[in-house]
C-alpha cells in the first residue's frame, strides 16, 4: 500500500468516532436526520477493542442486518470498516450484507468505501468477484458504471473478475459510463484475448465516433505495451478517507452578497485640440568614411588581408576567385529556377482545388515570383 492510504483509514476513523462519542447529537444535526437510538449506537460500536477478533465483528455485521433501512445498515457498516481492521472473512460478510440493500446510494457508499479503507487490496483480490456480485445489485446504470470504475481503477484486478466486470458494464446505456469503464481496463488491467474481445464489443456499442475511436486506440497501445503516451491517461488525484459522518453530504449555499449600488458613469472627456503640425527636419549630412582601424591595414584593388598580413594576389589566383564567383553565380540562378518552377506548380494546384471546391481563385501568379540580385 502507499503511504498515503496509512492515513486514509485507522487515523481518521479514530477521529470520527471520538468525535461521534462526544457529541452525537451534533453529529445528528450535521447528517440533518432523525437517526434512531440504535444506529447511534452502531455507529459508535462500544469498545473497539472487542472488534480486534473476528467473532465480535461477524456479531457486529449480524447486529447490523436487524436495523430498519438501507441508510441506517450503511452508516453502520462504513463506520465498522473505518474503526476495526478488516480481514477477508469480515470484508466478505460486510459485502453479503450490503448486497441485501434496495437502496443504490446505500449500497454504493459500502462499495466506495472499500477503496478507501487501509484494506482495500481486499476487493482487488481475493473479494474482488464478491465486489461485483455486490455491484450487480446496483439499479442506476451511472451508479454502476461508478462502482466498476473505482474497482477497475488503478491497480490489476485477477483476469476473471475484468471479465466479469466487463460483463457487467452491458447493462450500463451512457456513452460516457462505457468509455470510462473501457479507459479503466485499458490503462490498468491485463489484455488478454478474451477481454480484448470483450472491449471490441462494448466499443462497437459506443455511439459517440469520437469515444469509439479512442477507446479502440487506448486498446491497440495496450496491446503494445504503451500505457503511457499522450491522451492516454488521465491525472488523478488519490482519494483519501476522512470521513467525519455521511460521506455524501451536500454542502451549504453561500449566502448572497449585499446589494452594491451600481458606479455612476464617468463624466465624458473635454475634446483634446489638434498639435500643430511640425516643421521639416534638414537632411542629415552624410557620414564621413569610417577611418582605418589602427594596425589593420586596407587592402588595395588585388590584395587580400588574411590574419592581419595583407598579401598580393597573382594573376592565377585572381582568375581562380572569378572562375568561382561565376559558378556560384551560376548555380543560384538554377536555384532561382528551380524555386519558380515549384512556385508555379504549387500555384497550379491551388488554383486547381479551390476550383473543385468551387472558392475564388484570386490568386496572382506575381505574388510568387522571387527575385536574386546575381549581378556582377
Amino acid at each position: 500500500m502507499t503511504s498515503w492510504r496509512i492515513w486514509s483509514g485507522r487515523w481518521a476513523a479514530v477521529l470520527a468516532g471520538a468525535a461521534l462519542a462526544v457529541a452525537p447529537a451534533a453529529a445528528r444535526a450535521c447528517d440533518g436526520e432523525d437517526e434512531a437510538d440504535d444506529h447511534e449506537s452502531a455507529e459508535a460500536p462500544q469498545g473497539r477493542d472487542k472488534l480486534q477478533d473476528e467473532s465480535s465483528r461477524q456479531a457486529f455485521v449480524k447486529s447490523v442486518e436487524k436495523m430498519g433501512s438501507d441508510e441506517e445498515r450503511s452508516r453502520a457498516l462504513v463506520t465498522l470498516m473505518a474503526d476495526a481492521p478488516i480481514s477477508e472473512a469480515t470484508g466478505a460478510a460486510i459485502l453479503d450484507a450490503a448486497s441485501r440493500m434496495q437502496s443504490d446510494r446505500a449500497l454504493g457508499r459500502v462499495l466506495s468505501f472499500f477503496h478507501e479503507i487501509q484494506e482495500s487490496d481486499l476487493v482487488r483480490g481475493p473479494l474482488a468477484q464478491k465486489y461485483l456480485d455486490a455491484a450487480s445489485r446496483l439499479k442506476a446504470p451511472e451508479a454502476l458504471a461508478r462502482a466498476l470504475v473505482q474497482q477497475l481503477h488503478p491497480e490489476a484486478i485477477p483476469d476473471p473478475a475484468v471479465a466479469r466486470a466487463l460483463e457487467l458494464t452491458q447493462r450500463v446505456t451512457t456513452d460516457e459510463g462505457v468509455a470510462k469503464v473501457l479507459r479503466e481496463v485499458t490503462d490498468h488491467q491485463n489484455i488478454t484475448a478474451d477481454v480484448e474481445t470483450r472491449v471490441r464489443a462494448l466499443a462497437e456499442r459506443i455511439h459517440d465516433g469520437d469515444l469509439k475511436e479512442r477507446a479502440l486506440q487506448r486498446l491497440e497501445r495496450a496491446k503494445g505495451g504503451d500505457r503511457h503516451s499522450l491522451f492516454h491517461r488521465e491525472f488523478r488525484l488519490p482519494r483519501f478517507a476522512f470521513r467525519f459522518g455521511d460521506e455524501g453530504r451536500a454542502v451549504p449555499p453561500v449566502p448572497p452578497m449585499a446589494s452594491v449600488p451600481p458606479v455612476p458613469p464617468m463624466p465624458p472627456m473635454a475634446p483634446v485640440p489638434p498639435l500643430p503640425p511640425m516643421a521639416p527636419m534638414a537632411p542629415l549630412p552624410p557620414a564621413p568614411p569610417a577611418p582605418p582601424s589602427a594596425g589593420v591595414p586596407v587592402p588595395r584593388d588585388g590584395e587580400v588581408t588574411i590574419n592581419g598580413r595583407t598579401h598580393t594576389l597573382t594573376p592565377e589566383e585572381r582568375e581562380t576567385i572569378r572562375e568561382s564567383a561565376r559558378k556560384i553565380r551560376e548555380q543560384a540562378r538554377q536555384m532561382q529556377e528551380q524555386i519558380r518552377d515549384q512556385m508555379r506548380e504549387m500555384r497550379r494546384r491551388l488554383r486547381d482545388d479551390l476550383h473543385r471546391r468551387g472558392e475564388r481563385e484570386d490568386i496572382d501568379g506575381n505574388d510568387f515570383d522571387i527575385d536574386l540580385d546575381l549581378n556582377d
